[in-house]
C-alpha cells in the first residue's frame, strides 16, 4: 500500500513546482483557441426528415394489386429509394420551387452572413448573363434609396449607382433592383445601410452542393424508414429544402404509379382482344370436334362403361362358379350308387324353393320309408309305394339341375357378347382422348389469361384513378433552433483534453530532458555513496526548524559524536550549503551542544591587508577572531580575505580543527563547491564527516557520478550525500509525507484506482 502512494507521489512529482501552471496555461490556451475558432466557424444548421416506405404486407400496396407484375412488386428496395432521393431530378425538381437561385449575404467584421426570406432587396432580371454566373456583385446601400454596385471585372469596369426600383441596362442586360418593403417594415430598426453580396448560382453547381450537403440513409437495414438531413448556414434553408424535396418524392411516387398504371391499362387492353379472340376459337374447335365424334362428355362416357364391363365380368365370374358348382353336382346325382340324400352338401349351386321343398318331401318319404321298415319288409306294398314317390321326386330333380345348367350356359354366352361389344366402345378412345385434351388445354389456358388480364385490368384501372402514396412521412422538417456545428461544448471539452494532454506532456517532457534528481530513489540510482537524508524545503521557521531538529537526530544516528568536525560543500552553486549550514548549527545548538561555525569561502572577502585572517601567518589567532552571536550562542570564525586552500592551509587548518574540536562539541565548515575549488578535498579528507549538498529538482544528473569519482580516486570515505530543498510532502528518509490533507486525500483516491484497475 504504501509503495502504491510512494509510486503515484513520484508521478505527479513534475506538477509540484510549477508544472500545474503549464498544465492551466496548456488548457486555458487551448480553450481560448478554440473560442475564437467557435466565434469565427460559420454555424450550420442541421433538419431531419423522416419517410416510411410502403412495407411489404403492410397496407392496399400489399394486397393482391399488381402483385404478379415486377412493375408493381411490393419488394422492399431500400437502396434504390436512397438513391432515388439524392438524385439530380427530384434535387432540380425541388430547387425550382424554392428561392435559391439567387444568394444574399451581409458581409460583417467578423463573418458573411447569408440572407434568405430576411433579405432586404432583391433582382429582377429575365435572363442573367452567363459572365455574372457564380460571380459576386458587392452592393454598397448608400441610403433608403441609393446604393452602389460593383460588378465583377469581366462583366463591367466600374463601379455603377443606382436607385432602388429604377430599370437599368448595363451591358445589354436589363435590371432593377427593388427593396422589400414588407421585411425592412417588419424588424424595428432596420438597418439598411451596408455592404451586402449577391450570387446568382448555376443550376448544376446549385444541385452538386445540395446534394453534397444531403444525407439520405436507411435507419436500419430490414426497417423500411429512410432519414434525410440537410445542413445549411440559414436555418430556414434546412426545412424547406427537406418538406419540398419529401413533397417533390410524394409526388414523382404517385405520379409514377399512376403512369404505370395507365400504361399497364392500355396494354391489357391490347391483349385482352387477343386473348378474347384465340378463346372464341378453342371454344369453336371443341364444339366441332365433338359434334363430329359424338362426345358429350368423354370422360364420364368412359367411366360408365368401364363400370358396366365390370359388372358384366363380375356376372360372368359368378356363372362361371355356379356352372362349376352344377357339373359337379350333375356328377354326383348321376352316380348310382350314392344315395339321393347326400347331394345336400353340394346343392348350393342349385337352390331354387321348389327344388328346396321336393328335398324336403324326400327326406320326409325316407324317414317314413324308415319306420315302415321296422315292421314290414322291403317287398311290402306300402314300402313300393314309398319308393315310388321317391323315385319320381328324384327325377324330376335331376331333370331340373340339367335344365338350370344348360340356362346357366346360355346366360353365360349373353354375357361374353355384351362384354365384347361393350369393349368395342374403346376402340379409338386414346386419340380422341388426347386430341381432346389438346382442345381443353388451349382453351383453359385461354381461359385462365382471359380472366388473369381482365382481374388486372380493374385493378390497374383502380390505381390509374387514385391518387393514393402508399409511402408516409413520420416525421416533418421543422425549423432548427440550434447549431448543429460547431458543437460548442464538445468543442471546447475537446480542447480542454486536448490541452491538458498537451500540458501534461510539456512537463513530462520537460521533466525527462531536464534529467535533474527530485528524490532519495533517484539520487541512489546515480551513486554508491552512502544518502545520509533528505531535506525538504520549508518556508515557515517553526516548519524549518522541526525537519532541522529531525535531521540533527538522524545525523547522531549516523555516527556523528561531540569533539567532531562536519565540513559541508557541494557540486555547483545554489544547491542550498550556506542555508543547510545554518540550519544544521542551529539544530545542534538546540541540543545544548556548543557549536563552532567555520567559514572557509573565498568568494566572501575580508579586509586584504589584514594578515590576521589568513591561517597561514603566524600572526593568526583564532580566538581573537572568534565571534559569538549573542542572540542564538552560535561561535562563528570566518577564513576569508586573501586566503587560499593550498598545501599550507589544509597542513594549518588540520591543526586548527584538533585544537577547536578540543574547546567546542561540533566543528562545522562551509566549504567552496568543489567543481570550481578541487583544493577542497583536502580539507574533506582532514574532517571527520564530509557532507556533500545536492539540491533537488536543480542538480543534472551528470554531476552526480562525481562523489563516487572523488571517494574511490582521492579515498574519500566520509562522504555522505544529503537532498536538500526537496518537496515539502517528502519526510527525511526521502518518501512522500501523506499527512497533507489535500495530497493524501489526492493519493488516496489515486491509489484506490490503481489498485482497482490491477485487479
Amino acid at each position: 500500500m504504501l509503495e502504491e502512494k510512494q509510486d503515484i507521489s513520484r508521478i505527479i512529482k513534475p506538477f509540484r513546482r510549477g508544472g500545474w501552471l503549464v498544465v492551466l496555461a496548456s488548457v486555458l490556451i487551448a480553450v481560448l483557441i478554440a473560442l475564437r475558432v467557435i466565434r469565427y466557424t460559420p454555424l450550420q444548421f442541421e433538419s431531419t426528415v423522416k419517410i416510411k416506405l410502403d412495407d411489404l404486407g403492410q397496407g392496399p400496396s400489399s394486397a393482391t394489386l399488381y402483385k404478379d407484375f415486377d412493375l408493381f412488386s411490393n419488394v422492399n428496395k431500400i437502396a434504390g429509394e436512397v438513391e432515388l432521393l439524392k438524385s439530380s431530378l427530384l434535387i432540380g425538381k425541388a430547387l425550382e420551387e424554392l428561392d435559391f437561385g439567387t444568394s444574399y449575404y451581409r458581409v460583417g467584421v467578423i463573418r458573411t452572413q447569408e440572407l434568405y426570406h430576411n433579405k432586404p432587396f432583391e433582382f429582377k432580371s429575365e435572363n442573367i448573363p452567363s459572365s455574372l454566373i457564380n460571380k459576386e456583385i458587392r452592393i454598397d446601400v448608400l441610403s433608403d434609396e441609393n446604393y452602389t454596385i460593383l460588378f465583377p471585372f469581366t462583366f463591367h469596369n466600374a463601379a455603377f449607382s443606382g436607385v432602388f426600383g429604377e430599370d437599368y441596362v448595363v451591358n445589354n442586360w436589363k435590371f432593377s433592383v427593388v427593396k422589400a418593403d414588407s421585411i425592412i417594415a417588419a424588424v424595428p430598426n432596420f438597418q439598411l445601410e451596408d455592404q451586402y453580396l449577391t450570387i446568382f448560382n448555376d443550376p448544376q453547381d446549385l444541385k452538386e452542393r445540395v446534394a453534397s450537403r444531403l444525407d439520405v440513409v436507411a435507419v436500419e437495414k430490414d426497417v423500411p424508414v429512410i432519414r434525410v438531413s440537410y445542413k445549411s448556414e440559414v436555418p430556414e434553408k434546412t426545412a424547406d429544402l427537406l418538406n419540398t424535396l419529401t413533397k417533390i418524392y410524394i409526388e414523382d411516387y404517385i405520379n409514377t404509379r399512376s403512369n404505370a398504371a395507365g400504361r399497364t391499362v392500355d396494354f391489357i387492353d391490347g391483349q385482352l382482344e387477343q386473348v378474347s379472340k384465340k378463346l372464341r376459337e378453342s371454344e369453336g374447335k371443341i364444339e366441332d370436334y365433338r359434334l363430329k365424334n359424338n362426345i358429350i362428355n368423354t370422360r364420364q362416357e368412359t367411366e360408365t362403361e368401364l363400370r358396366k364391363i365390370a359388372q358384366l365380368k363380375i356376372q360372368l365370374a359368378n356363372l362361371d362358379m355356379n356352372l362349376a358348382s352344377l357339373d359337379s353336382l350333375v356328377k354326383y346325382v348321376d352316380d348310382e350308387d350314392k344315395e339321393f340324400l347326400q347331394l345336400a352338401p353340394n346343392f348350393e349351386a342349385f337352390n331354387d324353393l321348389l327344388s328346396t321343398e321336393l328335398i324336403k318331401k324326400i327326406k320326409m318319404y325316407q324317414a317314413e320309408k324308415k319306420d315302415l321298415l321296422l315292421k314290414y319288409t322291403k317287398e311290402e306294398k306300402q314300402v313300393k309305394l314309398i319308393d315310388e314317390k321317391i323315385k319320381d321326386l328324384t327325377d324330376y330333380i335331376r331333370e331340373s339341375i340339367h335344365n338350370t345348367r344348360n340356362s346357366l350356359r346360355i346366360k353365360r354366352g349373353e354375357i361374353e357378347e355384351t362384354i365384347v361389344l361393350a369393349q368395342k366402345t374403346f376402340e379409338g378412345l386414346p386419340t380422341k382422348e388426347k386430341q381432346m385434351v389438346i382442345l381443353e388445354r388451349e382453351f383453359q389456358l385461354n381461359q385462365k389469361m382471359f380472366n388473369f388480364l381482365a382481374e388486372k385490368r380493374t385493378e390497374a384501372a383502380i390505381s390509374e384513378a387514385s391518387n393514393i402514396a402508399f409511402h408516409r412521412i413520420i416525421q416533418q422538417a421543422t425549423i432548427p433552433s440550434t447549431p448543429a456545428s460547431p458543437k460548442k461544448s464538445l468543442l471546447l471539452i475537446v480542447a480542454g483534453f486536448i490541452g491538458l494532454l498537451l500540458g501534461v506532456s510539456i512537463v513530462f517532457l520537460k521533466s525527462m530532458l531536464m534529467a535533474k534528481v527530485d528524490t532519495r530513489n533517484e539520487l541512489e540510482k546515480y551513486t554508491q555513496q552512502h544518502v545520509l537524508g533528505v531535506l525538504p524545503w520549508a518556508k515557515n521557521n517553526q516548519v524549518k526548524q522541526r525537519q532541522f531538529d529531525q535531521f540533527n537526530t538522524l545525523c547522531k544516528l549516523n555516527g556523528i559524536q561531540k569533539n567532531q568536525s562536519i565540513a559541508i560543500t557541494s557540486g555547483m552553486e545554489k544547491e542550498g550549503k550556506t542555508y543547510f549550514s545554518n540550519g544544521l548549527c542551529q539544530s545542534f545548538l538546540r541540543t545544548g551542544w556548543t557549536v563552532l561555525f567555520l567559514s572557509v569561502d573565498p568568494l566572501i572577502k575580508g579586509n586584504l591587508e589584514d594578515q590576521n585572517f589568513d591561517i597561514r601567518y603566524s600572526t593568526f589567532d583564532w580566538q581573537k577572531q572568534l565571534r559569538k552571536n549573542e542572540s542564538t550562542g552560535l561561535y562563528e570564525l570566518q577564513l576569508t580575505g586573501r586566503t587560499e586552500i593550498d598545501s599550507l592551509f589544509v597542513e594549518k587548518l588540520s591543526h586548527l580543527l584538533y585544537e577547536l574540536k578540543q574547546n567546542f562539541d561540533l566543528v562545522i565548515i562551509d566549504l567552496p563547491m568543489l567543481l570550481s575549488n578541487p583544493e577542497v578535498l583536502q580539507v574533506m579528507k582532514s574532517c571527520d564527516h564530509s557532507f556533500y549538498l545536492v539540491r533537488s529538482n536543480f542538480t543534472p544528473s551528470k554531476y552526480l557520478s562525481y562523489p563516487d569519482y572523488i571517494a574511490q580516486e582521492f579515498k574519500i570515505t566520509n562522504i555522505k550525500l544529503v537532498l536538500n530543498g526537496t518537496s515539502k510532502s517528502t519526510n527525511l528518509s526521502g518518501l512522500y509525507n501523506i499527512n497533507n490533507s489535500r495530497l493524501k486525500k489526492l493519493i488516496n483516491g489515486l491509489t484506490k484506482l490503481v489498485r482497482f484497475n490491477h485487479v
